[in-house]
């Protein structure tokens, strides 16, 4: 019993030491404390992410494929302008549609993070952007018939 204790303890050290703590407070965007991005709210759930020289360097939106009050088929393009790269996915498990725009964005940057397509200083990976864009890249206009 001892020794399950101390294991997992040992294991919720490790996760909570590793753990980037990002913050948005006043359109500044910090990691463990020290400001790295701005962000700026478009509408609804879009928000651009900005370098310290203020050029745009993400921009997330939230598309609801037209369907307002079905969610199934809701996706999210993530556009990174540096890397020409744009991500369009269904992929939301990792945050619920529930909160505000904020917080929704730093669950996307807390994941760009996880991915390690984001550095701590808010430098972007392009290879691990690559990896990201073939785990989670669905294509969806292109696969999406509109009249």
């Amino acid at each position: 019993m001892k020794k399950l204790f101390l294991t997992i303890l040992v294991i919720t050290f490790t996760t909570i030491s590793f753990a980037q703590k990002i913050k948005i407070k006043k359109n500044e965007v910090t990691v463990d404390g020290t400001h790295i991005l701005n962000y700026e709210k478009s509408s609804g759930y879009n928000f651009s992410i900005y370098d310290l020289n203020d050029d745009e360097i993400i921009f997330f939106k939230y598309h609801n494929n037209e369907t307002s009050e079905y969610y199934d088929d809701d996706y999210f393009i993530l556009q990174f302008f540096n890397e020409d790269m744009k991500i369009e996915t269904t992929e939301s498990g990792w945050v619920p549609i529930s909160l505000s725009t904020k917080k929704y964005a730093q669950k996307f940057l807390g994941w760009l993070m996880k991915e390690k397509v984001m550095d701590k200083t808010g430098q972007i990976n392009a290879e691990k952007l690559k990896r990201f864009a073939q785990k989670y890249e669905e294509n969806i206009t292109n696969r999406t018939i509109r009249n």
